[in-house]
């Protein structure tokens, strides 16, 4: 199973996490975050979701510079970048 992670990095289970010369904070930051995520390289993708560990989507839309979860409440996230190229860049995100 491979995940994307960052700038189309590929992370293997069995590898080393993050794999070495990318992070997640690559893909997005500030994180953990408590007003809006940047994301510099954001013209490299769609749109976006957000989606709790239960698996509920909480929020999504097309993709833009920052994403704004002000309305969000404190907790884990996973954030889904979907990309132009096709495929998902997959982060997890700390909301204070």
């Amino acid at each position: 199973t491979e995940v994307a992670i960052g700038r189309g990095a590929h992370y293997e289970p069995t590898g080393n996490f993050p794999p070495q010369g990318n992070s997640m904070k690559d893909l997005v930051f500030p994180n953990p975050v408590s007003g809006r995520i940047s994301v510099p390289q954001y013209t490299d993708y769609l749109n976006y979701e957000i989606v709790e560990m239960n698996g509920s989507s909480m929020a999504g839309g097309s993709m833009e510079e920052s994403i704004d979860i002000k309305g969000l409440t404190s907790g884990l996230y996973i954030l889904k970048l979907s990309k132009k190229a096709g495929g998902t860049s997959i982060a997890q995100i700390i909301i204070n």
